[in-house]
């Protein structure tokens, strides 16, 4: 096994206790050292075992042992592992199907027990409208290969007419090259709460992926009909837009220790909010890091109905805003903010200077609806844990040593990302190129022996053999220590 460099085992091993938890005698969360709205899933534990044996995909008539197989024909709570490495090729977007359409929730996908190095999903990605699930450790990175491309986002949440998507984790997932919003929760007439995405990349949509309006290059979107939902220590690198966006008919969200490293020109490309109508209506932003795009930089984009073309931007276009309220919400929000902090590389400043953070050079609304400055974190110890979020110094290096699938021996993709942001390179990715996926499509076979009796809890914490078991994998993927 590779020594680490001590300075990045530091890191790591302070993984599990980057928000020194504690129970407040909540729920038993999800994993040890998971936080946020949903964490206290149950997923699919004392549920079956799935192995996925093949890296097959119909649509039509799933064959046994593939992936689609796993998640969509096999119903009750279960625990999918991975026999094999590589790639999947979609042929549309995996289903987790709501409860109109038999039990297909109470599901862990446990991408952490695949080889090196690991699970990635292509041409298309995951639709979830079910309920307690866990996604862990694969990477999703749909393209614009596979028509039609527009709503191509890596994951969407969302829920038919009287149904709730809930009680959903994203865990280090490695999500790019989407064509719309990289992840989404959106419902029209359902519902989605209490979701959590935590420890993942977000990165690299295309820019001229064909969408039908024009380039669609976004990142996570909290929209419609969604409330408690939690995005806490990821990577957004390389996302025009939205980074993350809450809005449209929706409640409020907590953004907390996330780093957006290169969003687009505009002032609201970064953290915007929107419209939130509905209860609760506060948004909770605390320790994220924005580090804004040099200027000047030129970008190749289309717009609805125009051909593509190329638009240099200077100097004059550039905004400091970190955090952007639109001028038309109605009713005004309410916002909690801590220690969110922004790097200026015109002149090659961190703000804000002042450590208010309401500056204007990191936050903006409109003097025609203000928004209500909270004092207090409103969603403070989301997941029924006390929890205490790092302080922005620390975000970038805890994130870039940490976060994405595996992050103690990455794949080609997410190594070349992190090096990228750590050396302060890097643009928009324009177009994909046909063979983009092929640096990681590395086959391999291994076969990995669960615990005998693996619904067991012979310690009494209230994890199972198997959980445990999984723990261990995670830890090693991660690259920290485990002591459960």
């Amino acid at each position: 096994m590779k020594t680490l460099r001590p300075r990045l085992l530091l890191f790591l091993v302070a993984l599990a206790a980057v928000f020194s938890l504690s129970n407040t005698g909540g729920a038993l969360p999800v994993f040890p050292s998971a936080v946020g709205f949903g964490t206290d899933t149950p997923a699919g534990r004392k549920g079956r075992i799935v192995r996925v044996t093949n890296l097959l995909d119909d649509d039509k008539k799933p064959p046994a042992g593939s992936f689609r197989h796993a998640v969509e024909k096999v119903t009750g709570p279960r625990v999918v592992i991975f026999d094999v490495s590589g790639v999947i090729d979609l042929k549309r977007d995996i289903i987790i199907r709501d409860d109109g359409h038999g039990k297909h929730g109470h599901l862990t996908i446990a991408g952490q027990t695949a080889p090196f190095p690991g699970i990635t999903l292509k041409g298309a990605g995951i639709d979830i409208s079910s309920h307690d699930i866990l996604i862990q450790h694969i990477a999703i990175r749909p393209g614009d290969k596979l028509p039609p491309v527009d709503n191509r986002d890596c994951i969407k949440i969302g829920a038919p007419k009287d149904h709730a998507a809930r009680n959903i984790v994203i865990d280090h997932v490695s999500c790019s090259w989407a064509v719309d919003e990289t992840v989404s929760t959106w419902s029209d007439r359902g519902r989605v709460h209490d979701v959590t995405f935590s420890n993942c990349i977000f990165s690299e949509p295309v820019i001229n992926g064909g969408h039908s309006k024009g380039s669609h290059p976004y990142g996570p979107l909290v929209g419609r009909n969604s409330n408690n939902v939690t995005l806490v220590g990821n990577i957004m690198a390389f996302t025009w837009a939205r980074n993350p966006l809450a809005r449209d008919k929706g409640a409020g969200a907590q953004i907390v220790n996330n780093l957006v490293y290169r969003p687009g020109i505009w002032s609201n490309c970064a953290i915007y909010i929107g419209d939130l109508p509905q209860d609760p209506r506060p948004v909770s932003v605390v320790g994220n890091v924005v580090v804004r795009h040099p200027v000047p930089f030129t970008i190749s984009r289309s717009e609805e109905g125009k051909p593509r073309a190329a638009r240099t931007h200077t100097k004059e276009d550039y905004r400091d805003t970190a955090i952007y309220v639109h001028k038309g919400v109605s009713p005004p929000p309410e916002l909690f903010l801590r220690d969110n902090r922004l790097f200026n590389p015109v002149d090659g400043k961190w703000l804000p200077e002042d450590g208010d953070p309401w500056n204007t050079g990191i936050f903006r609304d409109s003097p025609e609806n203000p928004v209500t400055k909270l004092k207090a974190d409103p969603y403070a110890n989301s997941g029924g844990t006390s929890w205490t979020p790092l302080p922005s110094t620390e975000v970038e290096a805890r994130l870039l040593a940490a976060a994405g699938k595996h992050p103690a021996k990455r794949d080609a993709l997410d190594a070349a990302l992190v090096e990228k942001i750590r050396n302060r390179q890097g643009s928009f990715l324009e177009d994909l190129p046909m063979d983009a996926w092929d640096i990681v499509d590395i086959r391999a076979t291994r076969v990995l022996a669960p615990p005998p009796d693996p619904n067991g809890d012979p310690d009494g914490n209230g994890y199972t053999n198997l959980e445990e078991w999984l723990h261990r994998r995670a830890a090693e993927v991660e690259g920290r220590s485990h002591d459960n």
